[in-house]
């Protein structure tokens, strides 16, 4: 709860006066609470600003993976799938606003090496979303299909981000769905083969970074045999032996709760690296 209220008031802050321009002491004042306190929950407010991103992004990509693993006929999941992303830029616009006026940490390295973390996600799940739409389109313009999808897709985010009015986001779906569908239809000459499908290929995160992550998560949580599953799973993760049938349950855990639904799916990955 105390990490919670840190969130929300400095959320307030970042909005009111700016991300670099708000303190740790701000924070810690309009929250009532010790520095102390505050350095309990987070070693320092880049750790804070990449909690806030965490939480924005990973509830979107879980979301993607949701409607990937979903029995959506594969007719409406491009159309799904474009719903989901540009609607989650009007639902979040205030806060991704924040990035785009501090100048100064959009060119952070960790900052923009974490994005580059998060693009990679989209990357595999977009990927994933035209081969269910697209069974039958030739491989090589299955990465052509998605660099154009993500490409447009950002066009039109940022639209969003920077439009002073109302956008009309039904209107912007049917747009790009409609001009993915004519690229898919018509398309022929491919120019991301020999570059973009390695892109596909690549793992979001390194190992370790994923531990950071899981491990942040246990020591948020007051639910006991949540964190009791992930320090077993980062047991694991760390090279200790797990029986598979534990491993399973432990998933399993993880997987009915709602807060911890993604990290069955960041854990597989790690899996992998």
């Amino acid at each position: 709860m105390k990490k919670q209220l840190i969130i929300e008031h400095a959320l307030e802050l970042f909005s009111e006066q700016g991300i670099e321009a708000t303190s740790v002491q701000q924070i810690t004042e309009k929250c009532g609470i010790s520095k102390g306190a505050f350095y309990l929950s987070f070693k320092s407010k880049d750790e804070l600003i990449y909690s806030l991103i965490d939480q924005f992004v990973m509830e979107f990509t879980k979301e993607i993976e949701h409607l990937v693993n979903s029995n959506i006929p594969s007719e409406q999941i491009l159309r799904a799938y474009i719903d989901l992303n540009l609607g989650s830029f009007v639902k979040n616009r205030s806060f991704a606003k924040l990035f785009i006026k501090d100048h100064a940490f959009i060119f952070n390295k960790d900052f923009v090496s974490r994005l580059q973390g998060y693009q990679k996600i989209l990357t595999k799940l977009t990927f994933a979303i035209v081969e269910k739409k697209y069974p039958n389109l030739a491989e090589h313009m299955k990465h052509d299909l998605v660099y154009f999808i993500l490409a447009l897709t950002k066009s039109y985010s940022e639209t969003i981000l920077l439009s002073a009015d109302k956008i009309n986001l039904e209107l912007m779906c049917s747009s790009l769905e409609e001009k993915v569908e004519l690229i898919a239809k018509h398309a022929t000459i491919p120019f991301t083969e020999n570059t973009f499908e390695l892109c596909t290929e690549l793992q979001p995160f390194n190992k370790q970074a994923l531990i950071d992550y899981f491990e942040n998560f246990k020591h948020a949580s007051n639910d006991l045999i949540i964190v009791e599953s992930i320090t077993l799973l980062l047991k694991h993760l760390n090279g200790e032996t797990l029986p598979v049938a534990v491993e399973k349950g432990l998933l399993h855990n993880l997987k009915n709760c709602f807060e911890t639904k993604h990290l069955v799916y960041l854990y597989n990955v790690g899996q992998q690296l």
